[in-house]
C-alpha cells in the first residue's frame, strides 16, 4: 500500500494549481484538496484508515476527521456518519460547524431525518449563530412536520438577517458597494425562498440592488431586479433603484424610463428620483428634458444636494454647452 508521504506528494503537486491554498500539515487540508479533485478516493480511504489504526498518538482524531470527510465526499454516507458518530462519542475533538453539517448530510442521504435533526441541534448548542446549521435544521423540521421548530429556525434566521442588513446598509451608505453586495449575497443565500419576498424584505432588496448595481454583472442584476419587481411592482424607491442602475449602466433604457416615470408620479417631491430621470434623459441624448429634470432635482434637494446630484448636474450642463453652470455644480 502507498504511504501517507506518497499521498502528500500527490497533494502538493495539486497545490501548484491552487496557489492560495495553504497545506500547513493538516490532514483535513490535504483531504480537501484531493477530495475536491476526486483524486484516487480508494487510496485516500486506505491510507487514512491505516493511519488511524496504527497511529502511535493517543489522539488520532485528525485522521478520523479526514476519513469521515473522504467517505462523505465520495458518497459512502453510512461509513461517514459512523465515523463522525465515533468521533463525537470519544469527545476528544471538538467538531467544527462544517463537520456537523457534513455529518447531518450523511444522515440526510440515508433518510435518517430524526438523526440529522439531533446532530444539527447538538451543533447549534456549540455554534448558535451558524447559518448553515440553522438552514439545514429548518429543512429537517419541515420534513418532520415540526412546526414549532420551523418557526424557531425562521426566527433565528431573521434575527441574523437584521444584523447583516445593518452591515450592508452601512456599507452602501459609505460607498463600499462591493462589501455590501457580498453581505447581501450571504443574506440571500441564508433565507428560504418564501422569506425573501415577504413585505418586510423590501428595504433589503432596495439596498442590495443598489450595491449589486455597482458591483455585479448587469445580466445578474437584470434577472434579480425584474424578479423583485414582480413581487413589489409599485414601490417608488425600488423602481428608482432599478431604473437608475439601468440608466447608469446605459442598458434597458426603455424599461428605465417606464420605471422612473412611474416612480416620479408616485413621489413627485423626491429629488433623487428627479435626478435619476434627468440622468436617464442624458443617457438617451434628450438634453432639454435632462436639464428640466435636473433643475427640478436641484430645487427639491434644497440647500444641500447630494454629491451624486451635483455630479450629474455638472455633466448634463456641460453636455448642453453651459460650462459656467457645470463649473458651479462640480
Amino acid at each position: 500500500m502507498e504511504s501517507f508521504s506518497d499521498l502528500e506528494d500527490l497533494a502538493l503537486k495539486l497545490l501548484k494549481e491552487m496557489p492560495d491554498f495553504t497545506y500547513e500539515g493538516d490532514p483535513r487540508n490535504l483531504i480537501e484538496i484531493l477530495g475536491v479533485f476526486s483524486v484516487r478516493p480508494k487510496l485516500l480511504e486506505d491510507c487514512l484508515q491505516d493511519l488511524k489504526e496504527s497511529s502511535q498518538k493517543k489522539d488520532s482524531s485528525e485522521y478520523s476527521l479526514a476519513l469521515a470527510a473522504v467517505y462523505s465526499l465520495h458518497g459512502n454516507h453510512e461509513k461517514g456518519a459512523a465515523e463522525y458518530a465515533e468521533l463525537a462519542a470519544k469527545g476528544k475533538k471538538r467538531l467544527s460547524a462544517q463537520e456537523y453539517v457534513q455529518w447531518a448530510s450523511c444522515l440526510l442521504n440515508l433518510e435518517d431525518m430524526t438523526g440529522a435533526a439531533k446532530v444539527l441541534e447538538n451543533g447549534l448548542k456549540k455554534y448558535p449563530e451558524e447559518q448553515g446549521l440553522i438552514r439545514r435544521l429548518l429543512v429537517c423540521y419541515a420534513r418532520l412536520g415540526n412546526k414549532k421548530g420551523v418557526l424557531e429556525m425562521r426566527k433565528r434566521l431573521l434575527e441574523q438577517y437584521e444584523k447583516q442588513f445593518y452591515l450592508m446598509y452601512m456599507a452602501a451608505l459609505s460607498g463600499y458597494y462591493q462589501q455590501g453586495y457580498a453581505v447581501g449575497q450571504n443574506i440571500e443565500r441564508s433565507l428560504p425562498e418564501e422569506e425573501l419576498f415577504q413585505p418586510g424584505m423590501l428595504p433589503f432588496w432596495v439596498t442590495y440592488l443598489s450595491c449589486m448595481g455597482e458591483s455585479a454583472d448587469i445580466a445578474e442584476f437584470h434577472e434579480k431586479a425584474e424578479k423583485c419587481l414582480k413581487h413589489f411592482p409599485n414601490d417608488p424607491n425600488l423602481l428608482n433603484t432599478v431604473g437608475y442602475v439601468y440608466a447608469d449602466r446605459n442598458v434597458y433604457l426603455d424599461l428605465a424610463e417606464k420605471y422612473l416615470q412611474r416612480a416620479r408620479r408616485m413621489l413627485p417631491d423626491a429629488s433623487e428620483i428627479a435626478d435619476s430621470l434627468a440622468w436617464l434623459y442624458f443617457r438617451q441624448g434628450k438634453l432639454d428634458l435632462a436639464k428640466k429634470e435636473m433643475f427640478e432635482s436641484l430645487v427639491l434637494a434644497g440647500s444641500e444636494p447630494a454629491p451624486e446630484i451635483l455630479d450629474h448636474a455638472g455633466d448634463i450642463f456641460l453636455s448642453s454647452g453651459d460650462l459656467r453652470a457645470a463649473l458651479k455644480y462640480w
